[in-house]
């Protein structure tokens, strides 16, 4: 088995899934966990603005199908 990152996660054992993430059932220690904070930064969600109705209602225009539609009137 390849212990590639790029392997699906749950499709690896987990000693080699921790050997490739250069980790350990305890976690990472202080000075990893530190690097690893200012190599790629906290692990946060971003946060989405509010959807509102009337730009949901809008959204639908986005679709082809939406478009394509009335322009068979119905009749199908």
């Amino acid at each position: 088995m390849n212990n590639s990152v790029n392997e699906a996660y749950w499709d690896q054992q987990p000693e080699a899934l921790l050997a490739a993430l250069q980790s350990s059932a305890a976690g990472l220690d202080t000075a990893a966990a530190g690097q690893r904070l200012k190599e790629y930064g906290p692990n946060l969600l971003r946060a989405r603005e509010k959807v509102t109705a009337l730009r949901l209602l809008l959204d639908q225009f986005k679709s082809p199908v939406v478009l394509i539609l009335p322009g068979y009137g119905g009749r199908m």
